[in-house]
């Protein structure tokens, strides 16, 4: 397969500013494809002096001559060390172009990049726009794959109050009459912040909202596209893609809150995660391994901090949200019934699940969704359910999306609505430059 060269095709390598940078991926990604690694980088300049004298005596009647010659050289030799630092290294990597899936528009000729109106060219040109890194279906991107786009980038809410509240604690701290509150009020919010900040272990949780590429659905495909080349007519059914994960704080080059609370654009070059999230990506990954361990724990720490308002956009229940809550809380109440052996009322559970669909399709987090099928389980096997069981059938049923409709018309079907929530791919952030 031939491999896009981006040192043959840029004009020009672009001059970047580093806000984020993890050299550990950096170094990861490029020894995988080079092997070593150079960490210096020797020019030596040599020079050779050549220097000659000589002489000839001889005697005209005796046919007879004395020829003598002194030569002299001498050579200098100077060498120039230069140090490879992790820019240069990431300049490296970011010329080999491996496993990269959608690059960023800059870096593409113009002529490649105008704007396709109707559904139907637009499917014609899909061959060409995935070989040019223009456009990839959104069933391609799976784990490592490398995605490069412009991001509107910020902190997740869930950071920015921990944040807020440790700067808050640490200015009052001595100062309580200044703020008019008591030693005893600052005692009281201090062990939940420090909580919350803890559950992060050193991890900055990121939202980016995609200004580059959005998501159209081509064919019956959904397909991650570059937004300029979206004319008038098509880019109204484009949908917004979210770029969600986690960052090693120690890894920005800029103060966080400067960086991450002013919602700048920026260039991302991220790993994909895996394939896109099928439910509402949650910051606090602490949950997935308390409910591994024990539910009524996870219930214990997580429940309350969902309780905090942390600003995350709710969802709008739709008809399809609702339409795929019940295929799922439908299909979960069989297979469970089935694996328990219950034989529950049938009413009770129609029921059961009729009042769990709402709950299930305007759900934002994950522990709502999980929370949801709780009514549906009891309806089923009752308080003393097998919960191992019940945890392993809900997540085969939490995530699973019914077959979509077959559509045989040439015309494609209505795109979605641009207000609709964004697809969200969740990555691993290697480096933000501007």
């Amino acid at each position: 397969m031939a491999i896009w060269n981006r040192k043959r095709n840029e004009p020009r390598d672009r001059h970047r500013e580093f806000i984020y940078l993890d050299e550990v991926s950096v170094v990861s990604l490029l020894a995988g494809l080079q092997g070593e690694i150079k960490e210096a980088v020797t020019d030596t300049l040599s020079r050779t002096e050549d220097h000659s004298l000589g002489g000839t005596i001889g005697a005209a009647k005796a046919g007879a001559s004395v020829e003598s010659r002194l030569g002299a050289s001498r050579t200098s030799t100077n060498e120039v060390v230069r140090r490879a630092v992790i820019q240069s290294t990431f300049r490296d990597l970011w010329r080999r172009d491996v496993g990269v899936l959608l690059h960023n528009i800059s870096g593409i000729k113009r002529r490649s990049r105008k704007p396709i109106h109707s559904y139907r060219d637009l499917e014609n040109a899909l061959r060409r726009l995935k070989k040019a890194k223009l456009a990839v279906p959104l069933s391609d991107i799976h784990r490592g794959d490398i995605v490069e786009m412009d991001v509107k980038i910020e902190a997740d809410q869930f950071f920015k109050i921990i944040t807020m509240g440790t700067t808050i604690l640490d200015l009052m701290n001595g100062r309580e009459d200044l703020f008019g509150i008591s030693d005893a009020d600052v005692r009281e919010v201090a062990p939940m912040i420090e909580v919350l900040r803890e559950l992060l272990v050193g991890l900055v949780p990121m939202r980016g909202l995609a200004t580059s590429h959005s998501v159209i659905e081509v064919a019956g495909e959904r397909v991650v596209i570059a937004t300029e080349l979206l004319g008038n007519e098509v880019r109204g059914g484009a949908r917004p893609l979210e770029l969600v994960g986690f960052a090693e704080s120690d890894s920005f080059w800029r103060d966080l809150r400067r960086t991450l609370f002013s919602g700048s654009t920026f260039t991302v070059y991220a790993r994909a995660e895996g394939p896109v999230l099928s439910s509402p990506w949650s910051p606090i990954k602490i949950a997935d391994l308390l409910e591994s361990l024990s539910p009524d724990l996870r219930d214990q720490v997580v429940l309350p901090l969902q309780q905090l308002d942390l600003g995350n956009t709710q969802s709008v229940e739709t008809p399809e949200a609702r339409a795929t809550a019940q295929f799922q809380l439908d299909n979960f109440a069989v297979a469970l019934q089935t694996a328990s052996g219950t034989t529950p009322d049938s009413t009770a559970v129609n029921e059961a699940v009729a009042t769990a669909i709402p709950a299930l399709a305007s759900a934002t987090t994950i522990e709502e969704r999980r929370r949801a099928f709780e009514p549906v389980a009891q309806a089923v096997a009752g308080e003393d359910a097998d919960r191992d069981l019940l945890l392993r059938i809900r997540s085969d049923w939490i995530d699973r999306l019914p077959a979509p409709a077959q559509n045989h018309s040439p015309v494609p079907r209505q795109q979605p609505d641009s207000g609709m929530s964004p697809i969200q791919l969740e990555v691993g952030f290697v480096a933000l430059y501007w």
